[in-house]
C-alpha cells in the first residue's frame, strides 16, 4: 500500500528553484533514507511533505487518515515546563480523556436513575477509548524511551528553557517517538546521541510499525535501518532499493 506519493513536485524560494522534479513513492511500513549533498533540498522536502511549507507545482498525496510526525524546530514552551512536561505533551489527548474519567467518577457518586445509567455508559465508552489509545501504558512507554535516550530523572526535571540546543532536540526526539505517528520524519536524529542511544534508536525504528523517513549523513545508521534510499541530486529524486551500502554499490 502506498503511504506517500510525490509526483513532479517543484519548490522555489524566490527566483531560486530548490526542488525541480521530485517523484517517488513510499510504501506503508518502509524505512527510507534521504541522502544528498548539503543544500540539495532534503530538509525543504521534509517541510513540504509535513505541510510546514507549500510547494509550487506537482502533487503530494498521503494515505487517508495517516498522521505525519516531524522532528520540529525547537518550539517555545511555558517557562515552567520541565523536560518531562514536554515529553508528556505526546499524551495530551490521553490525559484529557483521563481527566474526564475522573470527573465522571466523582459525578456518578452523586446521581442516580437514568442520569446515572447514561453517565455509566459514557464512562465505559471513554474507558475503552483510553485503553485503545494505550493510556494504561503511558508510564511504561515513557520509561522505555527515556532509558533508551539516556534521559535520567535529574535531567528530565530541569527547565526545558535552560537546556542546550542538543538537549532540547533529544527531548523533542523522545516526544515524537512517543507520539507514534503513522509517518515519522526524522532529520539527522542521531546528531546529539551517544553510541548506546544510537543503538537503541536503531532497534526502536526497526521494530516501528509505521513508515519512517530519515535524513542522515550517518551511513552506518542508514545501513542498519533503511531498506530504501532516495538520493536528492540537482533538485531531482533517484530511488535505490536496499540500504546505504547497496545504494553505493548500485551508484
Amino acid at each position: 500500500m502506498i503511504e506517500i506519493s510525490l509526483n513532479n513536485v517543484e519548490k522555489y524560494y524566490g527566483a531560486s528553484q530548490v526542488l525541480k522534479d521530485i517523484t517517488f513513492q513510499v510504501l506503508k511500513g518502509e524505512k527510507v533514507g534521504i541522502v544528498g549533498r548539503n543544500g540539495t533540498g532534503k530538509t525543504t522536502l521534509f517541510k513540504v511533505i509535513a505541510g510546514i511549507e507549500n510547494y509550487d507545482k506537482g502533487l503530494i498525496t498521503v494515505s487517508k487518515g495517516s498522521q505525519i510526525g516531524c522532528l520540529e524546530q525547537i518550539p517555545i514552551y511555558p517557562d515552567e515546563y520541565r523536560g518531562i512536561d514536554v515529553l508528556k505533551r505526546a499524551f495530551h489527548n490521553e490525559f484529557k480523556i483521563e481527566s474526564t474519567l475522573r470527573e465522571l467518577e466523582l459525578r456518578m457518586s452523586n446521581i442516580e436513575g437514568k442520569e446515572l445509567d447514561s453517565t455509566i455508559k459514557r464512562y465505559g465508552e471513554l474507558q475503552n477509548l483510553f485503553e485503545s489509545k494505550g493510556g494504561y501504558e503511558i508510564e511504561e512507554k515513557l520509561s522505555k524511551v527515556c532509558d533508551g535516550l539516556g534521559l535520567n530523572e535529574k535531567f528530565l526535571n530541569r527547565k526545558f528553557k535552560d537546556l542546550s540546543g542538543g538537549e532540547k532536540t533529544t527531548i523533542l526526539l523522545g516526544k515524537i517517538l512517543l507520539e507514534e505517528p503513522d509517518i515519522l520524519l526524522l532529520d539527522e536524529p542521531t546528531n546529539h546521541l551517544d553510541m548506546d542511544s544510537m543503538n537503541w534508536l536503531e532497534s526502536f525504528l526497526l521494530e516501528y510499525k509505521g513508515t519512517v523517513i530519515i535524513i542522515s549523513h550517518d551511513r552506518y545508521f542508514l545501513d542498519s535501518v533503511a531498506n530504501k534510499i532516495i538520493e536528492i541530486e540537482s533538485g531531482k529524486a533517484n530511488v535505490f532499493i536496499g540500504n546505504y551500502s547497496a545504494y553505493l554499490e548500485e551508484k
